[in-house]
């Protein structure tokens, strides 16, 4: 037979709590679709501004402009792992991550040993 602790706990169980998270995160991302500028438009804006303003005999497509400012990958992971505070940050978020999942992978066994009677039910 249930506990009355165990009935409240099923009412709101973890589909539930992850249909929540997952309405404020569509939430959340159309409220940042809506309020946030696309970096894009305006570099495309600034790209026609300049090519129209400097002389009609430089007849340059919107694709050409935005690739040449858009930097290579290679650019950006080489800028990446020249800066000290990246890095540092770049460490701190792996020890964070393998430190969850220690969390994750220990948590259940250690759980299933401390309360052996309330999970088998």
């Amino acid at each position: 037979m249930m506990h009355e602790r165990t009935k409240k706990n099923i009412k709101v169980g973890w589909r539930t709590l992850s249909l929540i998270i997952g309405v404020f995160a569509f939430a959340a991302a159309g409220v940042a679709a809506l309020t946030i500028p696309e970096p894009r438009a305006s570099q495309e804006a600034d790209a026609e501004a300049a090519a129209s303003s400097t002389s009609s005999l430089k007849d340059l497509s919107m694709s050409a402009t935005v690739a040449a400012t858009v930097a290579p990958l290679q650019d950006v992971f080489a800028l990446l792992q020249e800066s000290p505070t990246l890095q540092l940050l770049f460490a701190g978020s792996m020890l964070r991550f393998c430190a969850g999942f220690t969390i994750l992978a220990w948590l259940p066994p250690f759980m299933h040993d401390a309360f052996p009677s309330d999970i088998d039910r």
